[in-house]
């Protein structure tokens, strides 16, 4: 029998758990910023609502359709064994992901830690933040230790099953997440000056708008989305056949977006009210660079900021938990799934095919920093693995999608075995774009990523 989620609160949690993470809290913004402001939001919500909600939706009818893992699924739609290789790219692509993955998880909870004991009091610039930071990753046993603290959190969630644990700790900390974020929110467009950081962050600038924006706004809507990672795919096999796949895909498509432009309108106004106080012109930057270097700072200098820190960290290592366990759950159901195996077997067997490469990612920042392969750390290596990978997943599920996901298929699934009225334009549109410009959209996205354009 197959598991499933306990109801659907508990199912759209985990599934906005599942796209909800690290990506939304510290790339969105400066792209966003980057890329024209309100013309690149404007890209970005007509790229996930023609692109990245019809990938996903797919995925979710694959899912629940073949009630497995992404290679299982296809076999049972097919009727063939023939897609059973595609198992072995859905353990890849989660695994990579995983390996450097938990390594920023486990930093999320050093800075849960630090900012719960105050430790960001006196940090006045990005140049200390910077140092800070650096010692720590830097420090083989304590990277490690966070990492593995971090990895542990992910198992033992996924190992007490999908009711009991992923949707019993997905539904009160996503909630909990977005209430912390409101608040943040809320201080920081209070703070003088927040006017012209929600300026520099809507206002739109045409200038800074080219095809390549849109190639950088697919890219970003297809990772947050979690597609090609079969993520979606484990999780819709878990939706009860009553459910609504459609609301479901819309619901955690808006939640995505809407949180990562909640993410925007926390940090880009406090980033210019320090600038502000600092006398310093206000600057932004992606990935760890902004979240554990110049947010500390950002922090130290605002009133209550010590508060604020840790509704934001504590706010951010949820967001990267949730997203983690899915990933988890992804390999747990392909070796459930492949070897016929329990529950507890295939988190081990989860633990043991990552751990070697988490250890090598977490020690990349230490005493593996000069070893380097296609002149990039092992972190970096899993990192590129993924981006590389990822749109060609979704490519091949597309094609698979476009030639066994039938008008018939779609219309069943989306209408809950017609329990559920469902507008005929909304089926055959899907199918359309589903044989036609979706592959189309991925081809190109591999050609962009390929000529460095995105």
């Amino acid at each position: 029998m197959r598991e499933s989620f306990g109801s659907k609160l508990g199912a759209f949690a985990a599934l906005a758990g599942s796209t909800i993470g690290l990506g939304n809290m510290w790339r969105f913004p400066y792209l966003m910023t980057e890329n024209g402001g309100g013309s690149f939001i404007l890209i970005y919500i007509l790229v996930s609502v023609f692109f990245s909600l019809p990938l996903f939706t797919l995925e979710m009818i694959i899912g629940r359709r073949g009630r497995a893992s992404t290679a299982i699924s296809m076999q049972k739609i097919s009727g063939s064994k023939k897609w059973n290789w595609f198992s072995i790219i859905g353990i890849f692509v989660p695994l990579c992901m995983f390996s450097f993955y938990v390594v920023v998880g486990g930093w999320t909870v050093r800075y849960c830690v630090e900012s719960f004991s105050f430790g960001f009091d006196g940090m006045t610039s990005v140049a200390q933040s910077g140092a800070f930071f650096a010692g720590f990753v830097g420090n083989n046993a304590s990277n490690l230790v966070y990492t593995l603290t971090f990895l542990f959190f992910s198992l033992i969630i996924t190992a007490l099953g999908v009711s009991k644990g992923i949707e019993r700790f997905t539904r009160p900390m996503m909630l909990l997440m977005i209430v912390l974020m409101v608040l943040v929110v809320i201080r920081s467009v209070t703070l003088p000056g927040a006017g012209d950081g929600l300026k520099y962050l809507f206002v739109p600038d045409l200038s800074k708008v080219s095809m390549k924006t849109v190639f950088i706004a697919m890219g970003q809507s297809f990772m947050s989305m979690s597609v090609g990672i079969g993520a979606i795919v484990v999780y819709a096999s878990y939706v009860k056949k009553e459910d609504s796949l459609l609301r479901y895909s819309v619901l955690t498509c808006v939640s995505d977006t809407g949180f990562a432009l909640l993410s925007g309108i926390a940090i880009v106004p406090a980033i210019y009210y320090a600038a502000h106080v600092g006398g310093y012109e206000p600057t932004m930057q992606s990935g760890p660079g902004l979240v554990f270097e110049m947010l500390p700072v950002v922090f130290n200098a605002m009133p209550a900021g010590n508060i604020i820190a840790i509704l934001f960290f504590f706010s951010l290592f949820v967001a990267a938990l949730t997203s983690a366990i899915s990933l988890v759950e992804t390999v747990n159901s392909v070796y459930m799934d492949m070897l016929g195996i329990s529950r507890k077997k295939a988190v081990v067997y989860t633990f043991l095919s990552s751990i070697v490469f988490v250890v090598l990612s977490s020690l990349s920042f230490g005493a593996l920093k000069d070893i380097k392969i296609i002149g990039r750390t092992f972190f970096d290596l899993f990192d590129n693995s993924t981006n590389s990978v990822l749109p060609i997943s979704a490519l091949i599920i597309c094609i698979f999608a476009g030639k066994y996901i039938k008008k018939a298929i779609i219309r069943d699934e989306m209408s809950s075995e017609g329990t559920i009225k469902v507008n005929e334009f909304l089926v055959k549109f899907l199918s359309t774009l589903t044989r036609s410009l979706l592959p189309l959209f991925l081809i190109a996205m591999i050609v962009a990523w390929i000529m460095g354009i995105s």
